[in-house]
């Protein structure tokens, strides 16, 4: 762990989401940020992460607008551009006949929707060269697809102390952004999550 002193502390109290936003069950917990973005975590030991991490370190958005229509077995979340369809308490990832088994999130009106494992081929990606020069390719926030997922399952945590420590409890922590083709708006809630300074005012 390492001590990052005391004017880098965050607000643990804002990296939890409001309880109305959240929808969750023994493994599984969905928190709808906003109508576009939606936080999806499943966690074998039932165990989740409240405490801000390295990428996002602000969750508690206001309340967001959305219907939650469920039976003992199935779990569906709808706001106005997106709908995920869920089997409760299933693994995520689905098999490999239909990888959209377990977990489907549908981008309304269009035909386009995102899978667990789904390979975002279509991601317009950031550009980075290596000392080596190198030119590759790491996943961004845009998609020709209007759907790019940012995956927090391996980032460390900051402690109330101010201290950084890894994760102890095995997780898959994404977060999912349905902008289709509303970049600006993608990016002003990206950096409501993230702490960073909204670089295009509100």
């Amino acid at each position: 762990m390492y001590n990052l002193g005391e004017q880098f502390k965050l607000n643990m109290e804002r990296a939890l989401a409001k309880h109305a936003n959240v929808t969750a069950g023994t493994k599984y917990r969905f928190t709808v940020l906003t109508s576009r973005v939606i936080r999806l975590e499943y966690s074998p030991s039932g165990i989740f992460t409240d405490a801000p991490t390295e990428l996002v370190w602000y969750r508690d958005l206001p309340n967001a607008k959305f219907k939650v229509n469920e039976s003992n077995t199935s779990l569906e979340i709808v706001t106005d551009y997106f709908k995920l369809i869920y089997v409760k308490e299933q693994p995520f990832a689905g098999n490999k006949v239909n990888p959209s088994a377990n977990l489907k999130v549908e981008l309304l009106g269009t035909d386009r929707y995102w899978y667990f494992g789904h390979p975002e081929v279509r991601n317009l990606g950031l550009p980075q060269t290596t000392l080596e020069g190198i030119n590759i390719k790491q996943k961004g926030l845009y998609s020709a697809d209007g759907i790019a997922s940012i995956d927090d399952s391996n980032s460390k945590i900051f402690n109330e102390d101010g201290t950084v420590s890894i994760r102890q409890n095995e997780e898959i922590d994404i977060y999912l952004f349905m902008y289709h083709k509303d970049y600006e708006e993608a990016l002003k809630d990206y950096y409501e999550l993230t702490g960073y300074p909204a670089l295009i005012p509100r």
